[in-house]
């Protein structure tokens, strides 16, 4: 399985990784920026001679898959199908131990394994193995929806009012959260998708990366594909900046890329006027993994 790991927005200088073997491990950001690599002792994370290493969040039985963090909360998907909250704000860690000894609740509802989370606010989205994307509320721990989907589920995005799913069957799907309607299906890719990712400069903007070796960027206005980027392999991760339309693509050849779409491009391309520019729109620099 995929090792997971995500940095609070705006929150504590936290990162917090998933080692799969039921456990996260809570690290500093600031010391991982002057440490080049945290080798585990062959105690685990748990050990406290890693720079920088906070502690440990217990209370998974099985491997974990997925996680989810705003500024005030962590949430964690098992391979077991259950997911755990955890409160990490700065009265929470006042009681470091307890913290994180005791998840702040546990979401139990998907049949397999969750591959996929994302939270905004107070709306946690979990997609899993059952085929199947579950919206929670996480200030009461309530099931509020469910969303079939015909695969397993590997990433979530949420922008708005919108929730995107990028789905093993290769069909990212865009959903109206306030209203129970039939999502918007972006149709494409040859393989299983593996993320899906809002522009946070203009959410009208989706990024997708799939199994069949591409990064695609699509138009939620009209549901037409903008951009190809091509990579050698499985493409299993994404990530745009926050202040322009940069996107960051790695996977299974090994290279971490980078591609800088030009705003004045993007107008053009949604104007009609991609031309040869279909794959190539980007600035590309890559470094060997």
């Amino acid at each position: 399985s995929r090792e997971a790991q995500r940095l609070a927005p705006n929150g504590p200088n936290k990162i917090v990784v998933a080692m799969g073997h039921a456990m996260l491990a809570l690290i500093s950001w600031l010391t991982l920026q002057l440490v080049s690599s945290i080798q585990p002792t062959e105690q685990g994370p748990s050990s406290t001679s890693a720079p920088g290493f906070l502690g440990s969040l217990r209370g998974h039985e099985a491997g974990i898959y997925a996680l989810a963090v705003s500024d005030q909360l962590v949430a964690s998907g098992s391979k077991d199908g259950s997911i755990l909250t955890w409160n990490l704000t700065g009265a929470a860690m006042q009681d470091a131990s307890r913290a994180m000894e005791t998840p702040l609740q546990k979401l139990s509802g998907h049949a397999a394994g969750v591959t996929a989370l994302t939270l905004r606010d107070e709306l946690l989205a979990s997609g899993a193995a059952d085929n199947s994307t579950k919206l929670w509320n996480v200030a009461t721990g309530e099931l509020v929806r469910q969303l079939p989907h015909p695969k397993t589920v590997f990433g979530l995005s949420i922008s708005g009012k919108q929730l995107a799913s990028a789905c093993w069957d290769g069909v990212a799907r865009i959903y109206d959260l306030e209203n129970e309607v039939e999502p918007m299906e972006l149709r494409g890719h040859t393989g299983g998708l593996y993320e899906v990712s809002h522009s946070p400069l203009d959410p009208t903007l989706l990024a997708t990366a799939s199994a069949d070796r591409t990064v695609r960027v699509w138009d939620l206005k009209t549901g037409r594909q903008l951009w190809k980027f091509m990579h050698k392999d499985h493409v299993t991760a994404l990530d745009w900046s926050p202040v322009n339309f940069t996107l960051a693509t790695g996977g299974w050849d090994r290279r971490f890329r980078i591609w800088k779409i030009h705003a004045e491009e993007v107008a053009k391309c949604r104007g009609g006027v991609c031309g040869d520019l279909v794959t190539w729109a980007a600035g590309l620099f890559f470094w060997d993994g």
